[in-house]
């Protein structure tokens, strides 16, 4: 049976994100921002959220994309009113168009169903549609309503594991702008638990120092070393990873979760700060390494996935200053690919650098 999941909101980047947010008029907010704020107020619990929700809905573009997502605003306002009366405008089936167009629009359709509510004919069509059966995304959204559909904990369980690790994985903040934020299935599925899981977190101090407290932290759990990767500025594709080295010799990646929710957060933030600042000069795609022993932060090297590695070594064949160092398997991320600067060419920073905050992009 799956481990019960350890993921929760960081209470307190919710409330520095609503300040930040909040700082301006609401009628002064672009649609992104909006969606922010209702977003934040939403999971933070404030009463003014479901007002925000229903300005964020009524601000979307008329684009059936946008529309799915306007469904999911008004459920979480509790407008079921406005809900019903946005699905009723949803277009038909269009026809004559092309596979991808199809894809698209079966995809969206469906989503649509599941916020509505309409379990059944979600399921029903996930079942019938073999493009619906080969997106992972749809895979989970459809065990998720069956789970709703016959209030199966254990079911609910297996999903919410799932969901927790590609939020970790994707780092994905709660008032993010996608037209599909695993938070708020993540939410519908602890609440199916038994018993059921808040996914509202203890307010956390923030550290006077937070370089310190992490090195503090990261001990106490007899982790090492962390290493991760930064890749085209978004740690969401798959060259994007982060683990935890142990002084046993394991290592664990971080989409597994950790118990500890601030270290869990702080390791979050760590590894989404810009690093290219640290280093002047210094290309910041590639992988990244913290020795808690000495506290410093070290740019390993670049990173490739299997198939721009493929591409590279065609090039160099031509250009073999493309590859001026050995290039391995990544050892524990075996689908990549890292040119691993020698030791003495590796910059390195003292993790005081840090502020404590994550990159804003």
């Amino acid at each position: 049976m799956p481990e019960y999941p350890t993921l929760r909101i960081d209470t307190l980047s919710l409330r520095n994100h609503f300040q930040q947010i909040s700082a301006k008029a609401t009628h002064q907010l672009a649609t992104y921002q909006l969606v922010g704020l209702a977003r934040t107020t939403y999971y933070l619990r404030d009463p003014q959220a479901a007002s925000y929700l229903r300005q964020a809905a009524q601000q979307q573009p008329i684009t059936i994309n946008q529309q799915i997502v306007s469904l999911n605003f008004y459920r979480m306002a509790g407008d079921w009113e406005s809900m019903h009366a946005c699905f009723q405008k949803l277009p038909p089936m269009p026809v004559n168009v092309s596979q991808w167009e199809q894809k698209n629009y079966a995809w969206i359709y469906f989503q649509a169903l599941f916020w509505i509510g309409d379990y059944r004919e979600c399921i029903k069509r996930f079942q019938q549609q073999a493009l619906l059966q080969a997106m992972p995304r749809a895979n989970m959204i459809s065990q998720l309503a069956e789970a709703r559909l016959t209030s199966n904990a254990q079911h609910a369980l297996k999903v919410a594991q799932r969901l927790a690790m590609a939020i970790r994985k994707e780092q994905s903040e709660p008032w993010h702008n996608s037209p599909l934020n695993y938070w708020d299935l993540y939410e519908l599925s602890c609440q199916l638990l038994d018993p059921p899981l808040s996914i509202d977190a203890p307010v956390l101090e923030p550290s006077p120092n937070p370089a310190q407290r992490l090195i503090e932290l990261l001990q106490a759990h007899q982790i090492v070393a962390l290493e991760w990767s930064i890749y085209n500025n978004n740690d969401e594709a798959d060259e994007g990873f982060c683990n935890y080295h142990f002084a046993d010799g394991s290592n664990a990646p971080f989409h597994q979760g950790l118990a500890n929710q601030e270290l869990e957060r702080l390791v979050w933030n760590v590894v989404n700060e810009d690093w290219s600042n640290a280093f002047a000069g210094q290309q910041p795609y590639g992988v990244y390494r913290l020795d808690v022993q000495t506290a410093q932060i070290s740019y390993l090297g670049m990173i490739w996935s299997s198939y721009e590695y493929e591409d590279l070594r065609a090039f160099a064949e031509f250009e073999p200053s493309a590859i001026p160092h050995p290039v391995i398997q990544h050892p524990v991320n075996q689908d990549l690919y890292v040119m691993y600067l020698p030791d003495e060419l590796r910059p390195a920073v003292d993790l005081a650098h840090w502020n404590g905050e994550q990159r804003s992009y």
